[in-house]
């Protein structure tokens, strides 16, 4: 079916990338970038299925070279940090055809991003389905070469688009421009390079830094040469003012113009192809669905399990999509329940003690997810006090190997001094030499295991990090859920204010039966890690309907009586 998928990265030379690099493996080519000197050959990266270079109006034809276009953009950043190129990953429904769906991409990418300003490279990929040791596998789950046989279910585009736009001249334009904070009398105002000269007409002065005392002020000439300051350099005052068009291309507003975008798109292609499914482009939340996202793997998670090791994350990915599918199959026996009644009081009833269940179940999920996020959190503080120990022994090691490395240099040195005659002396100090890098040997191992158990320390603290992370959020949303559920309660209870009575009557007559239905899913589905006393303290925080209090006039009726 159908699915959302839109996600943004940035290319960014600070983590070593290159934009080069990220086009060559996204069209499956073999491209030389001019900035390092480095050939990226991926010619031989199957199941890229399109490929395609849009360009805006002021492009240069030469753009439509790929490698032309990214050397182009490689050689316009000449900062180490620079952010070189913006990724869009979207996933392609699968009910539609080939041309369909690079039909849907290409108009995606010239409304959004080409009619912008940018220059877009896009790539459409179809890889098939693989098993733990990334072999492509059939539909029964075999591994198969043959790609008649193969299974297909993750159509998806990459659209590498630039950073910098063009102006009309088809050069690129500045990220940021130079801006001149200049003072008139006791106003200071900033200025653009463009307007300095006439800023200056006006009266309005540059300002230098200059010494006075142990310190620096800035100053306008003229007020400095009152005071007979000296100045500290010939560099003004300046703060650098973002290009307006790439501040409106990083903004969240351009990024959820995306999201809708695409989900207008893609819903109007499915229609227009006869093909009965939508997306939408909102969290579950938004949506009001019962349901917890998955997490995001990292690169070192996603190679770790695509190579058939699983990881914390992919346990705890595991985890929320059981709980999803308790969660929804659940949600559909307590609608089944609800459609069977027709009378309006009783299906109010039965609405209410489905909100009341599912807060218990969400409750209870969340207390358990609490508890292992205290129970980690001793975990990490014992690493901790590990990874400190090992921190001690590994500097021990270091100065161990210091000494006899000192040691070795002294008795070599002592070594050559000594007479040749002296041959008892010679053979006792070779003796002191071969112990002691015996010694040294012994030390560097011991030190290379430290080494690998830091490593290896590390690597786990930073997954369990990323676990407790997970977790946290998945606590935080499991909240997020309960809150929604007792509003809903109680305002359902609100509109049934004057049969409330009555209400609570109907809700206590199947409430032991209920209670016994969600205890019992609960207890088969955690099995031997259900425990009772929480889903009884669970029980006594659920939304109920409240006892109704007499008012003051049914207590004078009833003392009249």
């Amino acid at each position: 079916m159908a699915i959302y998928h839109l996600s943004v990265q940035i290319i960014k030379r600070s983590e070593g990338r290159s934009a080069v690099a990220a086009a060559a493996y996204r069209s499956g080519t073999s491209l030389t970038s001019e900035w390092d000197g480095i050939t990226y050959d991926y010619t031989r990266k199957g199941w890229v299925e399109h490929t395609e270079i849009l360009l805006p109006e002021y492009a240069p034809e030469s753009f439509k070279k790929r490698q032309h276009l990214w050397n182009q953009v490689e050689m316009a950043e000449k900062s180490a940090n620079a952010q070189l190129a913006r990724e869009i990953e979207i996933a392609l429904p699968l009910e539609l055809s080939r041309e369909a769906q690079i039909a849907l991409v290409r108009e995606f990418v010239k409304e959004n991003c080409v009619e912008k300003g940018m220059c877009a490279d896009l790539a459409i990929h179809n890889p098939p389905v693989r098993n733990g040791y990334g072999q492509p596998i059939d539909r029964n789950g075999k591994p198969t070469n043959d790609p008649e046989q193969m299974t297909f279910r993750n159509p998806h585009a990459h659209i590498l688009v630039t950073m910098r736009p063009l102006n009309e001249c088809g050069r690129w334009e500045a990220k940021y421009e130079k801006s001149y904070l200049c003072r008139k009398d006791n106003r200071e105002y900033s200025f653009r390079a463009s307007r300095i000269k006439e800023a200056e007409k006006h009266g309005w002065r540059k300002q230098y830094r200059y010494y006075f005392g142990n310190r620096t002020i800035w100053l306008t000439a003229e007020a400095a040469e009152k005071k007979n300051l000296r100045r500290v350099d010939k560099q003004p005052r300046i703060k650098n003012i973002p290009n307006r068009t790439i501040a409106k291309w990083n903004s969240t507003e351009t990024l959820e113009s995306w999201r809708e975008s695409w989900e207008e798109l893609c819903n109007r292609y499915l229609k227009e192809n006869g093909v009965d499914a939508q997306i939408d482009h909102r969290s579950y939340a938004d949506q009001g669905i019962d349901r917890v996202p998955g997490v995001h793997f990292g690169p070192s998670a996603y190679h770790m399990e695509k190579k058939g090791r699983q990881t914390e994350l992919g346990k705890l990915n595991e985890e929320i999509m059981d709980n999803n599918r308790f969660l929804e199959e659940s949600q559909k026996v307590l609608d089944q329940m609800v459609a069977k009644e027709k009378e309006q009081l009783k299906k109010t009833a039965l609405q209410l003690e489905s909100l009341r269940d599912r807060y218990i179940i969400s409750a209870y999920q969340e207390a358990l997810y609490s508890a292992s996020l205290a129970a980690e959190g001793s975990s990490i503080i014992e690493q901790i006090a590990s990874a400190n120990a090992n921190a001690k022994a590994i500097e021990q090691a270091m100065k161990a190997i210091t000494n006899l490395m000192d040691t070795i240099e002294l008795k070599n040195k002592e070594l050559s001094t000594c007479a040749l005659f002296m041959k008892k002396k010679r053979e006792s100090i070779k003796q002191e030499i071969i112990q002691a890098e015996k010694e040294l040997s012994e030390v560097k191992k011991s030190l290379a295991d430290l080494e690998e158990k830091k490593t290896a320390l590390q690597e786990k603290k930073s997954m369990d990090q990323e676990v407790m992370k997970e977790k946290r959020k998945r606590v935080q949303y499991l909240k997020k859920m309960q809150t929604q559920q007792y509003k809903e309660f109680y305002r359902l209870v609100g509109e049934c204010r004057e049969q409330k009575g009555k209400l609570r009557e109907i809700l206590w007559t199947g409430r032991a039966d209920r209670d016994q239905f969600v205890e019992k899913r609960l207890r088969d589905y955690y099995k031997e890690d259900f425990r009772n006393e929480i889903l009884e303290e669970v029980r006594k925080n659920a939304p109920d309907v409240p006892k109704e209090t007499p008012t003051s006039m049914d207590r004078i009726r009833t003392r009249k009586r």
